[in-house]
């Protein structure tokens, strides 16, 4: 994907094969920054350990060659 005005709450999909991580392969990443080199961003990661059961965000970061654009959050302010 080529750089692009992303604003927060917006949403872009990571690319499975161009990423090392595998625990964030084809994941859903809301936008919460964009910079020159690509986009911070939260994925949320549900758990569902016993007395634990919540929604955890994990930070990260890709290159704009590592996502593609899907759309935009209904409630983009859950990054918060």
């Amino acid at each position: 994907m080529k750089p692009c005005d992303l604003d927060p709450g917006d949403v872009v999909q990571i690319d499975p094969v161009k990423v090392d991580d595998p625990a964030v392969r084809g994941c859903l990443m809301i936008v919460r920054k964009a910079e020159a080199w690509g986009v911070i961003g939260a994925i949320p990661v549900p758990t569902f350990e016993e007395g634990d059961e919540h929604v955890r965000l994990l930070i990260y970061r890709a290159t704009w060659d590592q996502i593609e654009v899907v759309g935009r959050a209904a409630w983009g302010d859950v990054v918060d």
